[in-house]
């Protein structure tokens, strides 16, 4: 009886998207942001629809305007845009964004890990490096990125180091620890 009722629609929307309704999810989402330009959660989820369609532009447009309503301590929207940037085959401004740390402590570690991720995709050799090296200094290392920095390694040439960051981190008796050796 209220369709034009921001509070319904919010709700709606976000009911939607919980229940794993994607298409009524979009359609409120897109009404949403026509009523309530700052509303993040409506932007992010239309900017993952876009990025999920190649449609970079579209999506990075979503992101930063999700920017608007979050704190400039969250990463979240940071690391989305800059893997935007990377499908648009601008690594080098996507690596140059997370090289510009948080001021939250937490979130600079999850942006310097999405940074040796992201230098790894783009083949940027030493970039990659810096980045997996600040990140395997922490004590105790995460064996997910181990995992990475060892690949990064082995892809490299340098096997022998490949293994010691795998059996530093522990990661040399996960599963995927495992495979990674066999495959060294």
């Amino acid at each position: 009886k209220d369709p034009a009722n921001q509070d319904i629609l919010d709700e709606t929307f976000q009911l939607a998207l919980a229940a794993g309704e994607f298409e009524s999810a979009k359609s409120l989402a897109l009404r949403l942001v026509k009523r309530q330009s700052d509303n993040t959660i409506a932007h992010v989820f239309l900017g993952l629809d876009a990025f999920k369609h190649r449609d970079y532009a579209k999506a990075d447009e979503h992101f930063r305007d999700a920017e608007r309503g979050t704190s400039a301590e969250e990463p979240t929207i940071k690391l989305a845009r800059a893997w935007v940037a990377v499908a648009q085959g601008h690594a080098d401004k996507a690596i140059a964004v997370l090289q510009s740390p948080s001021k939250a402590a937490w979130a600079t570690h999850f942006e310097t890990v999405q940074r040796a991720f992201i230098s790894d995709v783009a083949k940027k050799k030493a970039a990659a490096y810096e980045a997996y090296r600040a990140v395997t200094e922490k004590k105790p290392p995460n064996t997910r990125v181990a995992e990475a920095f060892a690949r990064h390694l082995a892809f490299w040439g340098d096997r022998e180091k490949a293994e010691g960051v795998l059996k530093e981190a522990g990661a040399d008796v996960t599963p995927f620890g495992k495979q990674v050796l066999a495959e060294l």
